[in-house]
């Protein structure tokens, strides 16, 4: 989601501690500072009004603030004013203060590490424990991308979708349609050797369908099921984002953020 709207919960993640990572995507979107700066600062009030009385404490009812970290993933370093921000609580309530880091995406798109550098001690890093998720410019992209055109679906009412959105050159995507009337383990399997047969030149791939929530959530809600695979990556990560009817027509429309929920083999392995 851009840096710029504030209402948007970007990620959720639990870690294998048990702690749940909020992240604020930072892509690059908002180039003057002064307006970066107060982009992050509307979107941390957003999240820790939401920690304490909004959807999170609704969706997370056992959780207090000591058990959520904000991470902002960035492109570009984070201004001076941005990285001055270590926690972010209510007014005049410390008791609810939320830890705030910053991460570095992709790696080495901030230049060359200086002593005392921002995040240096921001926690862990990819691929160390925590279970921190990379979620680079051009993975961002490709989910957005495949969000958007699934919302397309839906408001027409149309849920029997399967399509993939390609990625390469830093922020491009490009959508391949494998539109039927019913999806089926043949038409998966199908695109999914589609994919690999592909030129090298795509980096990243989002499958994009409508399925159930019901493996990780009680309430078997329906939502727009992404799955990332990366090139050189054994794992591909397990997006959702619920959806809701609309009034009493079969159209649908997208509500909540885009949780990491599982992963599944990767198409690209290493």
């Amino acid at each position: 989601m851009p840096l710029e709207d504030a209402q948007a919960i970007d990620v959720v993640r639990k870690t294998g501690d048990g702690k749940i990572v909020l992240v604020i995507t930072d892509a690059g979107s908002v180039s003057d500072p002064i307006e970066r700066t107060a982009c992050l600062v509307q979107k941390l009030k957003s999240y820790i009004n939401s920690v304490v009385s909004g959807d999170l404490k609704r969706d997370f009812p056992e959780h207090t603030s000591k058990d959520y970290i904000i991470e902002v993933v960035c492109s570009r370093r984070p201004t001076p004013e941005m990285a001055s921000i270590s926690q972010v609580m209510p007014r005049k309530d410390p008791a609810n203060k939320v830890p705030v880091r910053f991460v570095e995406f992709p790696e080495g798109a901030w230049g060359p590490a200086k002593p005392g550098a921002v995040g240096e001690q921001a926690g862990p890093r990819p691929g160390e424990s925590g279970g921190s998720e990379e979620l680079d410019t051009l993975s961002m992209a490709a989910l957005e991308k495949g969000v958007a055109l699934a919302e397309n679906y839906l408001a027409d009412g149309q849920k029997g979708f399967y399509f993939a959105v390609m990625g390469w050159d830093g922020s491009r995507t490009e959508p391949i349609f494998f539109r039927e009337n019913t999806l089926t383990r043949a038409i998966v399997k199908e695109v999914e050797q589609y994919v690999r047969d592909l030129t090298p030149s795509f980096t990243v791939c989002v499958l994009v369908s409508v399925g159930n929530l019901r493996v990780y959530k009680r309430d078997k809600r329906d939502a727009i099921i992404l799955v990332l695979h990366r090139r050189g990556r054994d794992k591909g990560s397990v997006y959702a984002k619920p959806i809701r009817r609309t009034g009493l027509s079969q159209n649908y429309k997208a509500v909540g953020r885009l949780e990491l929920v599982g992963t599944k083999p990767g198409l690209f392995p290493g």
